[in-house]
Protein backbone atom coordinates (compact mmCIF):
# COMPACT_ATOMS: atom_id res chain seq x y z
CA UNK A 1 0.00 0.00 0.00
CA UNK A 2 2.94 2.32 0.11
CA UNK A 3 2.36 2.53 4.29
CA UNK A 4 4.86 0.26 6.09
CA UNK A 5 2.95 0.73 9.36
CA UNK A 6 0.04 -0.15 8.04
CA UNK A 7 1.25 -3.22 5.57
CA UNK A 8 2.86 -4.40 8.71
CA UNK A 9 -0.44 -4.24 10.98
CA UNK A 10 -2.59 -6.41 8.57
CA UNK A 11 -0.55 -8.71 8.03
CA UNK A 12 0.45 -9.02 11.77
CA UNK A 13 -3.46 -9.11 12.25
CA UNK A 14 -3.73 -11.69 9.43
CA UNK A 15 -0.86 -14.44 11.74
CA UNK A 16 -2.99 -14.03 14.37
CA UNK A 17 -1.23 -11.26 16.77
CA UNK A 18 -3.25 -9.54 18.76
CA UNK A 19 -5.19 -6.65 17.74
CA UNK A 20 -3.22 -4.00 19.85
CA UNK A 21 -0.23 -5.09 18.92
CA UNK A 22 -1.14 -4.67 15.59
CA UNK A 23 -3.04 -1.39 16.28
CA UNK A 24 0.30 -0.25 17.81
CA UNK A 25 2.21 -1.19 14.93
CA UNK A 26 0.08 0.57 12.42
CA UNK A 27 0.17 3.60 14.04
CA UNK A 28 3.50 3.83 15.45
CA UNK A 29 5.43 7.21 15.02
CA UNK A 30 2.67 9.18 13.77
CA UNK A 31 1.36 7.28 11.16
CA UNK A 32 -1.66 9.00 10.93
CA UNK A 33 0.18 11.84 9.39
CA UNK A 34 1.30 9.79 6.60
CA UNK A 35 -1.75 7.97 5.87
CA UNK A 36 -3.81 11.46 5.79
CA UNK A 37 -0.92 12.25 3.00
CA UNK A 38 -1.32 8.95 1.31
CA UNK A 39 -5.08 9.32 1.40
CA UNK A 40 -5.16 6.08 3.23
CA UNK A 41 -6.88 7.59 6.75
CA UNK A 42 -10.07 5.09 6.32
CA UNK A 43 -7.75 1.92 6.02
CA UNK A 44 -5.91 3.01 9.02
CA UNK A 45 -9.06 4.12 10.90
CA UNK A 46 -10.15 0.50 11.68
CA UNK A 47 -7.07 0.04 14.16
CA UNK A 48 -7.55 1.88 17.39
CA UNK A 49 -4.71 4.61 18.28
CA UNK A 50 -4.24 4.64 21.71
CA UNK A 51 -2.23 6.96 23.61
CA UNK A 52 -0.03 6.60 26.65
CA UNK A 53 3.44 5.14 27.54
CA UNK A 54 3.45 2.38 25.59
CA UNK A 55 2.52 4.02 22.62
CA UNK A 56 5.04 6.68 23.45
CA UNK A 57 7.89 4.13 24.13
CA UNK A 58 7.36 2.48 21.04
CA UNK A 59 7.46 5.67 18.92
CA UNK A 60 10.68 6.94 21.25
CA UNK A 61 12.78 3.42 19.97
CA UNK A 62 11.91 4.20 16.36
CA UNK A 63 13.11 8.40 16.50
CA UNK A 64 16.07 7.28 18.39
CA UNK A 65 17.54 4.04 16.77
CA UNK A 66 18.89 4.30 13.21
CA UNK A 67 18.47 2.11 10.18
CA UNK A 68 21.04 -0.17 10.60
CA UNK A 69 20.09 -0.04 14.63
CA UNK A 70 22.59 1.71 16.46
CA UNK A 71 21.66 4.62 18.84
CA UNK A 72 20.84 8.24 16.94
CA UNK A 73 19.28 11.63 18.34
CA UNK A 74 16.12 12.00 17.49
CA UNK A 75 17.08 15.42 15.27
CA UNK A 76 19.49 13.42 13.31
CA UNK A 77 16.96 10.56 13.03
CA UNK A 78 15.03 13.14 11.48
CA UNK A 79 17.47 14.29 9.26
CA UNK A 80 18.24 10.87 8.26
CA UNK A 81 14.59 10.10 7.70
CA UNK A 82 14.59 13.73 5.28
CA UNK A 83 18.06 13.05 3.54
CA UNK A 84 17.15 9.10 3.02
CA UNK A 85 13.23 9.74 1.56
CA UNK A 86 13.54 13.50 -0.14
CA UNK A 87 11.49 15.88 0.05
CA UNK A 88 8.65 14.24 -2.07
CA UNK A 89 8.31 11.27 -0.13
CA UNK A 90 4.84 11.24 2.31
CA UNK A 91 7.23 10.13 5.01
CA UNK A 92 8.74 13.53 4.60
CA UNK A 93 5.98 15.39 3.63
CA UNK A 94 3.85 13.59 7.33
CA UNK A 95 7.00 15.15 9.47
CA UNK A 96 5.10 19.12 8.51
CA UNK A 97 2.34 17.29 9.92
CA UNK A 98 3.59 15.94 12.88
CA UNK A 99 7.14 16.29 14.13
CA UNK A 100 6.23 17.90 17.21
CA UNK A 101 3.95 14.72 18.40
CA UNK A 102 6.78 13.08 17.56
CA UNK A 103 9.05 15.00 19.94
CA UNK A 104 6.68 15.22 22.83
CA UNK A 105 6.75 11.28 22.36
CA UNK A 106 10.51 11.16 22.97
CA UNK A 107 10.47 13.92 25.39
CA UNK A 108 8.03 12.28 27.81
CA UNK A 109 9.68 8.84 27.12
CA UNK A 110 12.78 10.41 27.88
CA UNK A 111 11.98 11.94 31.21
CA UNK A 112 10.39 8.53 32.59
CA UNK A 113 13.55 6.63 31.66
CA UNK A 114 15.54 9.15 33.31
CA UNK A 115 13.51 8.86 36.76
CA UNK A 116 13.33 5.09 36.35
CA UNK A 117 17.22 5.21 36.27
CA UNK A 118 17.70 7.82 39.65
Amino acid sequence: MGLHSLDGAEYLLRAGVARRLCALVAHHSGAAAVAEVLRLGDRLAVFEDESGRLRDALWYCDMTTSPDGHPIMVNDRLSEIRERRGPDDPVVRALAINVDERLAAVRRTHRLLRRTTE
